[in-house]
């Protein structure tokens, strides 16, 4: 028999991904509106994922961190240090500080493309390690009624509130899919480009957009909720003559206005990254106005480097 004070083998548990986007402080409460990114690493296969978007919620697990290993509590403590609330014992609540600085969540499911499922209220800031992910089904809970500390209804009661610049959907089902053959929507999701650009002008042909989809070296992608484009990314394969391969140029990134602020853009580029990285395409560029200070902070966000050029309009007037 062995000795359970001494396990015979030493657990190791080692990161499937990472919390992308989100928070970057660890605040204690209004996590509800809160949108993010799990990324898988590149060793799980995309299919790790396949028929986690029949779900509406996933429970997270992850790793505090950044949480001093000083810090950590293995007796009992005043919930967040407020003394009003009684002194319980650790595996008693949900505070960071515990043993192996583990944290479990149940969170709203947006999208999964590839390896990124895009979630809403993970109470996990950006970088956090995830260690597992798993389906929320009904059936695993609770079976009888639900007893709950009365100081614990005082510390939730502003943990998941939703904040006023981030609007609860009336449709939670957001899917990010490549345009191909789909005319009309095509066409409105480019209508949905001019109006966030204030461009105006007449909207695209179904002849044009039918032949514009038909061009191989042309790639879009469209973020759908409630039956209607809500942002839209178009790019442009461009063959090199320094090396044999193309490059891929993205034109065009817009989010509808009352759906911005909520990681859409962010999708919509790694979903155009993957698709070029399957078409063996390692280059992708996209050109940013230097006083657009919105749009150099976001791609600066999504990992890219800057490189100062000026483009000249060549053409007639």
């Amino acid at each position: 028999m062995n000795d359970q004070s001494t396990p015979a083998t030493a657990l190791a548990i080692v990161p499937i991904g990472t919390v992308r986007g989100g928070r970057a402080e660890p605040i204690d409460d209004d996590w509800g509106a809160v949108t993010c990114q799990i990324v898988l690493d590149e060793r799980w296969p995309v299919d790790a994922l396949a028929g986690l978007e029949d779900f509406s919620h996933v429970d997270v697990v992850y790793v505090f961190d950044r949480v001093d290993e000083a810090t950590i509590t293995v007796g009992a403590r005043h919930p967040r240090n407020n003394i009003e609330w009684p002194k319980v014992g650790i595996f008693a609540q949900r505070a960071k500080g515990r043993p192996n600085r583990l944290g479990v969540t149940t969170c709203e499911i947006i999208g999964v493309v590839d390896r990124v499922v895009t979630v809403r209220g993970l109470d996990a800031i950006d970088g956090t390690p995830v260690v597992d992910l798993k389906p929320y089904m009904v059936e695993f809970a609770p079976r009888t009624e639900v007893r709950q500390a009365d100081w614990s209804h005082e510390l939730m009661s502003d943990y998941w509130q939703r904040t006023q610049t981030e609007p609860p959907s009336t449709d939670s089902t957001l899917r990010i899919e490549r345009l191909t053959d789909q005319i009309d929507l095509a066409r409105d999701a480019f209508q949905m480009m001019h109006e966030v650009f204030d461009e105006g002008g007449v909207p695209l042909s179904a002849h044009y957009v039918a032949r514009l989809l038909a061009d191989p070296r042309f790639h879009a992608f469209v973020a759908v909720e409630a039956g209607e484009p809500v942002g839209c990314i178009t790019a442009h394969d461009l063959p090199m003559t320094r090396h044999e391969r193309d490059e891929t140029f993205v034109y065009d990134l817009a989010v509808r206005e009352d759906r911005q602020r909520r990681s859409i853009g962010r999708l919509l580029v790694e979903a155009l990254v993957a698709d070029a990285a399957r078409r063996g395409t390692d280059v992708v560029f996209v050109p940013a106005d230097n006083d657009d200070d919105h749009a150099l902070a976001f791609y600066t966000s999504l990992g890219g480097r800057p490189a100062a050029v000026t483009m000249f309009d060549l053409g007639a007037e």
